[in-house]
């Protein structure tokens, strides 16, 4: 009698624990409606960092100039000629060597450099193509995001390298001087990161692969810190470089912060309305630059310029690149409007 019964609670036991785990296996089928995760895929992007580097490292290139080396990639293939976009400090020299991932080497032309923002083109003729790589458009980078930054090492005898890089901050705004001791400021992505000298010039890409911004720069005194330019200002002057177009930059002179990228306790701080979604709130101006000479002062708020409304630094930036000879700007001062209008003046 005791067996049958010790059987019986057993058997009992036994089909409880396989119920449970079925309706156990339906909730969390139920709770996972918006996340599908299948052959290392979530919600369709890779999670491995292997197929990444794969797609990017065929694009780059070694750059051999004056005994230096650094690193650069494919921006562009047009009308037979492929474009490198690299770094201008970069180049020690106007004869320039480069080697493409397959291990070919060819001599480049420099198309062109633009000191100040520290970009520099190549033109070479290839006769294979080799694919470009994907530029990342207006995408939210965020602190601790994932990306990962590429670039050649100083030794001839290593391979193209890649490492890991996390967002420290999306806009790094640094005071910079021209060689004639001209003020103006330099926004940059600020990682940290594995870092080499010969990684000038490589591409910073997310993890769809798409260019981001262009390794620039170390902070010696800050160890494993990287600055890198944004993509979105090389492209503007590489795509001017390929088409032969004039272009010159009006420096603002102003640094700041986008109020889109702002908490509500630093709008309190600042005495900013918390309904105010756009604009670009004011720090610092440089005294000598067109803001500060047409009226623009720190704590106001530009809304926007030229009728365009300034949402994030892309929008910023782009109007200092346009080809035109005054400028109108609406500021929120004080909660006040104000109309500032300049001409354009000779540096």
């Amino acid at each position: 009698m005791n067996k049958k019964l010790v059987v019986l609670l057993f058997v009992i036991l036994f089909v409880w624990n396989i119920l449970l785990t079925i309706d156990l296996q339906n909730k969390q089928a139920g709770n996972n409606t918006d996340i599908h995760i299948t052959q290392n895929n979530v919600n369709g992007f890779t999670t491995e960092l292997t197929e990444v580097s794969e797609n990017v490292i065929p694009s780059m290139v070694k750059i051999y100039s004056g005994g230096e080396i650094s690193s650069g990639f494919v921006y562009e293939n047009k009308d037979g000629i492929t474009y490198i976009m690299t770094s201008a400090h970069g180049l020690a020299s106007d004869e320039v060597t480069i080697t493409l991932a397959n291990h070919l080497s060819y001599e480049a032309k420099v198309l062109g450099k633009d000191l100040k923002s520290d970009i520099a083109l190549l033109a070479v003729s290839l006769n294979f193509e080799v694919n470009p790589l994907n530029i990342a458009g207006n995408t939210q980078l965020n602190m601790g995001e994932f990306l990962l930054s590429f670039g050649a090492y100083q030794d001839q005898s290593l391979p193209l390298g890649v490492s890991i890089a996390l967002v420290n901050e999306k806009n790094v705004t640094l005071e910079k001087y021209d060689d004639d001791m001209r003020r103006y400021y330099a926004t940059y992505l600020a990682m940290t990161s594995t870092i080499n000298p010969g990684i000038s010039g490589g591409p910073i890409t997310n993890m769809a692969g798409e260019v981001v911004a262009i390794n620039m720069m170390i902070m010696k005194e800050n160890e494993g810190l990287l600055l890198a330019l944004p993509i979105a200002e090389a492209q503007i002057i590489a795509d001017h470089m390929i088409d032969n177009i004039p272009y010159a930059k009006t420096e603002f002179g102003i640094h700041g912060k986008c109020i889109k990228d702002m908490e509500n306790y630093e709008k309190a701080a600042l005495n900013i309305a918390l309904d105010i979604a756009n604009g670009y709130y004011i720090n610092n101006l440089i005294d000598d630059a067109f803001a500060y000479k047409i009226g623009l002062r720190s704590g106001d708020i530009l809304m926007s310029v030229n009728s365009v409304a300034i949402y994030d630094y892309q929008d910023l930036l782009a109007m200092q690149y346009k080809e035109v000879d005054s400028y109108h700007f609406e500021v929120l001062r004080s909660g006040t409007k104000l109309n500032l209008n300049g001409v354009l003046f000779n540096d």
